[in-house]
């Protein structure tokens, strides 16, 4: 029984390393749904989220049959959130993102192997889009004595494309681009007194998150020779 443990834990192991990824991507991104009105002159003022890298790994599996690839992976990323010109929270996010690819131009391919060695031009063989239902822990710290950091769960979903190129047998480098729209992420505390008294009001209707990321992901394949 110990050698059969220890065998299949050698296995697993083995499945894990064979199948996995890394991920950069660069964080764009914007609020929905919240800004500061002033009274007298109507001006408007929205939340500024500094651009910022984010961070992932993964795990890669597919159908047998058609070319659906799946590809969960956890995510991380940190960014300062200013308004009215004055830095007011640093969020931190953590994701687990579930990632959905589809292969239009290669749907009927059942081969399990490196895009480097599956027929065709690289355009039919590795241009895929994605959906990506997400679920993101979003931690805030405030950088002002008068705002409250918040820390919720909040789902999201993002869409977008890419193109796979396979370099070696082992190794897939694959840019994509994508939006990915946050539910429901309230930005109540980022007002103060000191905004009321300069003569603004708060503006909440529907408050969400919009994050543009452009994004390469490099994908290791051991079982490959």
């Amino acid at each position: 029984m110990r050698i059969t443990g220890i065998l299949i834990l050698l296995w697993l192991s083995n499945t894990a390393i064979a199948q996995i990824g890394i991920k950069a991507g660069y964080l764009s991104q914007q609020s929905i749904g919240f800004e500061l009105v002033q009274d007298q002159t109507s001006a408007v003022a929205k939340p500024v989220t500094d651009p910022t890298l984010s961070y992932s790994m993964d795990y890669w599996f597919r159908l047998k049959k058609f070319r659906i690839e799946f590809i969960p992976e956890l995510n991380f990323s940190r960014y300062k959130i200013s308004l009215l010109d004055q830095p007011r929270l640093r969020t931190g996010q953590y994701s687990f993102f579930f990632n959905i690819l589809l292969y239009p131009f290669d749907w009927n391919n059942d081969c399990d192997c490196p895009t480097f060695t599956k027929q065709g031009n690289f355009l039919s063989k590795g241009f895929y889009i994605y959906l990506s239902p997400g679920v993101s822990l979003l931690s805030e710290e405030p950088l002002l004595p008068e705002i409250e950091g918040n820390s919720g769960i909040y789902g999201s979903f993002a869409a977008g494309a890419g193109i796979d190129f396979g370099i070696r047998n082992r190794l897939t480098l694959s840019p994509e681009i994508g939006l990915r729209y946050f539910f429901g992420y309230p930005r109540e505390n980022l007002g103060t007194i000191a905004d009321i008294k300069k003569g603004y009001s708060q503006d909440t209707n529907n408050a969400s998150l919009l994050q543009l990321v452009p994004a390469l992901r490099v994908r290791f394949r051991f079982d490959q020779y």
